[in-house]
């Protein structure tokens, strides 16, 4: 049997090809930044990231956001409800696979204006203002969070953390919710980091630095953008 593929361009920044038989993951061309609207997903779907890396920008129900960054070789789940876009390409060109799970909603963008949230569905122009906005946001993301936090408050949405156990020491992980382990970047720690008692978050990049100036420029863009959207 055949299998048949369709292509699909989403303008200057990236192109997506669908699989059409059930089961069969979507793959993504990411060629550049999206600094647009934020927007959601019409399902959740787990990410394999296979060439590349990208910074994603995360936001909060009150339009505030941080960023989580994805690299070579992670895999992560995205949920359908959360409000994200791409800030950053680390080498210029990403690819990744997803698989999509249950349909949830229908697709939508997202702009955060002073007087509140606005949603719209896709085709539709129209802005409708959201009284309580329904959004997905990872469990523990403020930046500022120092020290050894206790394991059961680690987040388990893909981002790298800092982890400690017993057998290994320390560890920079993340949750592979697929395997349900948490994975080292450290190939000698093999498949999973095991039973690890404390998390803290990653620390910023150093100032002065290529990462750290990417990540400043980033942010300036993306409130500009959101400034000129609104």
């Amino acid at each position: 049997m055949a299998l048949e593929i369709r292509e699909i361009p989403l303008g200057a920044h990236m192109t997506k090809w669908h699989f059409q038989q059930p089961g069969i993951p979507a793959m993504h061309e990411m060629r550049a930044p999206d600094l647009g609207d934020p927007h959601d997903h019409p399902f959740g779907m787990h990410s394999f990231v296979l060439f590349g890396g990208y910074r994603e920008e995360i936001f909060r129900p009150d339009g505030t956001s941080f960023f989580v960054d994805h690299h070579k070789g992670e895999s992560f789940w995205i949920p359908a409800k959360r409000v994200h876009r791409i800030v950053e390409l680390f080498e210029g060109v990403c690819w990744t696979i997803t698989l999509p799970g249950e349909f949830v909603q229908e697709w939508g963008s997202w702009q955060f204006r002073e007087d509140g949230a606005y949603r719209r569905t896709f085709p539709h122009d129209e802005w409708v203002k959201q009284d309580q906005p329904d959004i997905h946001v990872p469990s523990a993301p403020e930046s500022h969070m120092t020290g050894w936090q206790p394991i059961e408050t680690a987040p388990k949405d893909g981002r790298h953390v800092i982890l400690y156990c017993d057998y290994y020491g320390i560890g920079r992980c993340a949750w592979e919710s697929w395997r349900g382990v948490w994975r080292s970047d450290d190939p000698n720690h093999g498949i999973g980091f095991p039973q690890p008692t404390h998390w803290m978050p990653l620390p910023d990049y150093p100032a002065g630095t290529v990462r750290a100036e990417n990540a400043r420029r980033a942010a300036i863009a993306a409130t500009t953008e959101g400034q000129n959207n609104g």
